[in-house]
């Protein structure tokens, strides 16, 4: 989150080390398995400056909790993820203006008031009734991709599983099948022959013709 005025904790404590080194979740070794770093910091600096990357990580649920109900003073819009400007920022926008849509903060990137708006469409799209009624999808995509790597010697679980989990389910939420992402690729060859299903979503979705043509269709989904 980002600080407008305060910050919350002591953030002049300095380092805390593991294995020797000053914990910093830049580290890949850090990424792969963050928990040793977690239950450090939880013990030891609960709310810790990052030597790095400067951000700061609050490990305990309470101070997550308070920092994340606290929007007068911590923003969400951070410009980490959606609207971070670079040498190269006007190109992006241009292409996204060109064939989709422009990046637009809503839920993770939001803040209230405008946060609300999305939340509440969000809301009535999840309700716990609706959310019940994919358990037959899930358990089919769990099985689909069980079965795809079953006979591997090895895989990384990630992205075998991990990632396409949620990922194949919302797409089908959508109403997005693997047909119409083929369809859409076959129109749209992408420049490398090795495409992750993210990257074939992305193909599918950046032209706004596809969104025009998918509103007629009947309901398949929760675009309509």
């Amino acid at each position: 989150m980002n600080d407008r005025d305060t910050q919350t904790g002591d953030t002049d404590a300095g380092t805390v080390e593991l294995s020797g080194c000053p914990i910093t979740f830049t580290d890949p070794e850090t990424r792969r398995c963050p928990f040793p770093a977690y239950h450090k910091l939880r013990e030891e600096q609960p709310v810790y400056k990052d030597p790095v990357s400067g951000s700061f990580v609050l490990t305990r649920y309470a101070d997550v909790r308070k920092a994340a109900m606290n929007t007068k003073t911590l923003s969400c819009k951070t410009g980490v993820i959606q609207t971070r400007k670079t040498a190269i920022s006007g190109q992006v926008d241009a292409m996204f203006e060109e064939h989709g849509y422009l990046p637009l903060d809503t839920l993770v990137t939001n803040d209230p008031p405008s946060h609300r708006t999305y939340r509440t469409l969000v809301d009535k799209a999840f309700t716990r009734d609706k959310v019940m009624s994919l358990e037959p999808q899930i358990e089919k995509a769990v099985t689909t991709l069980i079965d795809g790597f079953i006979n591997k010697d090895e895989i990384d679980f990630f992205d075998e599983f991990a990632m396409r989990l949620p990922l194949t389910v919302f797409t089908e939420i959508l109403g997005v099948t693997d047909r119409d992402i083929e369809a859409q690729i076959v129109a749209n060859p992408p420049s490398e022959t090795n495409q992750t299903r993210m990257d074939q979503l992305a193909t599918f979705c950046r032209g706004k013709s596809w969104l025009g043509n998918r509103s007629a269709l009947p309901a398949a989904g929760m675009l309509e």
